[in-house]
């Protein structure tokens, strides 16, 4: 797996790549967590990824309650992978409930 957070002045841009798994999930979960921390909109890029599995799919979600906590936006980047659109099909999951606006969450704080 690779991630890399990438801090613009107005958001911060999650990139995954290769195989996001259980044999990574402390390396993102303290990723996502420090770009919610930054305390800007994240935007999540899964376009390198090769391989999803329901762990990764639960730490997106929590770094999205985390980032509507925070008052926050989340959205995806790009385009999403044949593994990513079926890793979220076999979980039940929608990928779409991973994105929240300013709108929803009230007003960004940075």
């Amino acid at each position: 797996m690779s991630i890399e957070l990438e801090q613009l002045e107005d958001r911060s841009i999650v990139r995954l790549t290769e195989a996001i798994t259980v044999g990574f999930a402390t390396d993102l979960h303290k990723l996502l967590m420090e770009a919610v921390r930054l305390n800007r909109g994240i935007a999540i890029d899964l376009e390198g990824v090769a391989e999803l599995d329901v762990s990764g799919i639960q730490l997106l979600y929590a770094a999205r309650q985390a980032a509507e906590r925070a008052g926050i936006s989340m959205s995806l980047q790009g385009s999403a992978p044949r593994a990513v659109k079926d890793a979220f099909l076999e979980s039940g999951l929608d990928p779409f409930q991973l994105a929240i606006s300013p709108e929803a969450t009230g007003p960004e704080v940075g």
